[in-house]
């Protein structure tokens, strides 16, 4: 009897021993696709050399605005509750949009 005791013991520590093993892997490999993982998200903020940022700026060539005029200037009467300055077309645009 002892000697089947014994048996069944080994094969029991034997699958647990397989058992483990499988779980050192699965563990390994979750760590591995982590790690890969994580130095993807940290390529997203890694600095860029200069050489990239000086072939973006000028792929984006926009100049700022030319020939501006100040026209008008619009201000807001707080106490009357009332634009100043407003244009005729645009207190028009207002009170067709029935704003005010």
């Amino acid at each position: 009897m002892l000697k089947t005791e014994t048996a069944t013991l080994l094969i029991i520590v034997q699958y647990l021993m397989r058992t483990i093993i499988s779980l050192k892997h699965c563990v390994l490999l979750c760590i591995i696709r982590y790690t890969d993982i994580m130095s993807k998200i940290a390529s997203l903020f890694k600095k860029r050399s200069s050489d990239d940022r000086d072939e973006r700026e000028s792929a984006m060539n926009i100049s700022g605005p030319t020939n501006v005029t100040h026209d008008c200037h619009v201000g807001f009467d707080t106490e009357k509750g009332t634009f100043i300055g407003l244009p005729m077309a645009w207190a028009q645009w207002l009170q067709e949009a029935n704003i005010r």
